[in-house]
């Protein structure tokens, strides 16, 4: 909604309070877009203060539907908001944009209500947003919400320490696996590190000639690791 402010602006100590309604629909920023579910009338006071510059105070309230952090399925958030603003209407538009003000809710003497109530709603966006708090998310292996239903995927999280373990084992036995078990063992051993963190260890050791079986078992790890527990989970 547009409020012309032509007569306020030469009425130094006037003051006008007006609940215009919302036409806003939708908060559309980088996160995404998000449906208003429910808005209440803006309850505005346009004070003009002197030397033409005008005082905005007022506040009001959106709901909005937010998708839970953990379950993704939609959330009726409440955020209430406070207007708070001064404009200087000795400024014209290109001051605004030099002085990097942002007030891109004013154009000349219009003010645009959505716009201003718009920019007040991302101040107050909740941090986090959950459905409940003890939400129990989605299963990061087959997605079904957890909060509705189970599902039979093993959902044991490995320590990342047992990942350095392994590397150090990879990177210390290699030279005793080549002798023992033969050039490919250590290639074998070091899992899909054998593409990076022990790519020179095994070139040291197995020869230069397995470079390539070694960055292509790395590749071949990392990629089909999560096709295959996928796999078995299911059965």
């Amino acid at each position: 909604m547009q409020i012309h402010l032509s007569e306020i602006i030469d009425s130094e100590g006037k003051v006008i309070q007006i609940t215009p309604e919302l036409e806003l629909d939708t908060i559309s920023f980088q996160l995404g877009e998000y449906p208003i579910l429910d808005k209440t009338p803006v309850k505005l006071t346009i004070a003009n203060i002197g030397n033409k510059v005008l005082e905005l105070t007022g506040n009001g309230s959106v709901t909005v539907g937010i998708p839970c952090d953990r379950c993704l399925e939609q959330v009726s958030v409440e955020i209430s908001y406070s207007i708070e603003r001064k404009l200087d209407m000795k400024q014209s538009d290109e001051d605004r944009v030099e002085d990097l003000d942002e007030n891109d809710y004013l154009t000349g003497i219009d003010l645009d209500v959505d716009r201003l109530v718009y920019l007040e709603v991302l101040m107050n966006w909740p941090l986090k947003v959950l459905c409940r708090e003890d939400c129990k998310g989605v299963c990061p292996k087959c997605g079904v919400n957890l909060n509705h239903q189970t599902c039979n995927c093993d959902r044991t999280e490995l320590d990342p320490r047992m990942s350095i373990i392994r590397e150090i084992f990879a990177l210390l036995g290699a030279p005793l696996f080549v002798r023992y078990f033969g050039r490919l063992s250590p290639i074998c051993a070091g899992g899909a590190t054998t593409m990076d963190t022990t790519l020179p260890i095994i070139t040291r050791y197995c020869g230069k000639d397995l470079v390539f079986v070694s960055i292509f078992h790395g590749i071949l790890v990392d990629f089909t690791v999560p096709f295959f527990v996928s796999f078995f989970c299911s059965m």
